[in-house]
């Protein structure tokens, strides 16, 4: 998922570990158990915010390029009005409200 000169550069490295529970990353990073963890930006804020780590201070630095998911429909038909819906959802306080609660950074 993260590339294969990532997995290369993991894998050789004698420090790298994988920790699945990305509150536990937190937690090594403020605790200064590790010095760096990689995960999404957007979980990573959120994450934070809910965390008692929010007097903390980090820097982020993007190292992959982003990773446009897609969404897969069974029709055309469905796939334009869900097209119209979203252009319209997207536009109200709701959707702006939610990007808040969450603090999604990208689009």
């Amino acid at each position: 998922m993260l590339g294969e000169d990532f997995a290369i550069a993991s894998a050789k490295s004698p420090l790298y570990t994988q920790v699945a529970n990305q509150e536990r990353q937190l937690e090594l990073l403020f605790k200064e158990r590790v010095d760096v963890i990689i995960l999404d930006v957007n979980i990573f804020h959120y994450l934070l915010k809910e965390s008692e780590y929010t007097d903390k201070g980090y820097t982020t630095h993007p190292l992959f390029k982003p990773n446009p998911y897609r969404l897969a429909l069974k029709s055309e038909e469905l796939t334009k009005a869900f097209n119209q819906s979203w252009r319209a959802f997207r536009k109200t306080r709701a959707y702006k409200a939610l990007r808040n609660k969450y603090h999604i950074t990208t689009q």
